[in-house]
């Protein structure tokens, strides 16, 4: 016998929504939040290398056990910033106000980038910029990060409107650039933070931003 054919809301009511999450895995991002932030507030008040995973455990009342469940390893503390850091990229975007041209628009996410880092997103956290700015980290050089492809399409969309260069395709633009902000954290990271890095990186970013012009 042939089948008949469902009508067309009870068709859309078979489309699969999105799955709420578990109990079970509000329960872990609960914990793994919990550890992150307790890890964090000890490296920002004794510093990086006087933190240990037992120091992290005691102070969050969890097992050393629980604690590699969620985290590889200490390192990975901070590299869960980065994650973080992309979060805050998306929402950052999603609320700018956005400018009449694109290269201010490139420049303005450059200086975003640099305050983040070293401000905002550490909260003065030389010691864990120390640690995060090492050929260790190989977040630095994985493909494909929003943090990445959000100023990728920016600089699209300007090379599309004719005020961005040509010369470089948007992923090699990014590369480059993210290599020039890298440095400017790095150098600050060297001198033990002795200079206002968003006024010193603006000068670079400037330089940047008539390097982008089309």
């Amino acid at each position: 016998m042939a089948r008949t054919a469902l009508p067309a809301d009870q068709k859309a009511g078979n489309k699969r929504c999105p799955r709420k999450p578990t109990s079970r895995q509000i329960r872990a991002q609960t914990s793994r939040a919990r550890i992150y932030e307790t890890a964090v507030a000890l490296i920002r008040k004794n510093g990086y290398d006087n933190t240990s995973i037992s120091d992290i455990c005691g102070e969050a009342g969890i097992s050393t056990g629980a604690f590699y469940h969620y985290f590889k390893s200490k390192h990975e503390i901070l590299s869960e910033l980065y994650i973080r850091a992309d979060h805050f990229f998306e929402s950052y975007m999603a609320t700018r106000k956005e400018r009449k041209n694109s290269v201010e628009e490139a420049k303005d996410y450059m200086a975003v980038y640099i305050h983040f880092v070293t401000l905002d997103g550490l909260n003065n956290g030389m010691d864990m910029c120390r640690n995060l700015y090492t050929p260790k980290n190989e977040l630095f050089v994985k493909e494909g990060r929003l943090m990445q492809t959000l100023l990728e399409d920016l600089i699209q969309q300007g090379q599309e409107k004719k005020e961005i260069s040509l010369k470089f395709t948007p992923h090699e633009w990014v590369n480059f650039l993210f290599t020039v902000l890298r440095g400017i954290v790095f150098d600050w990271v060297l001198r033990s933070g002795v200079y206002d890095i968003d006024a010193y990186a603006k000068f670079h970013i400037e330089c940047l931003g008539n390097y982008l012009l089309y």
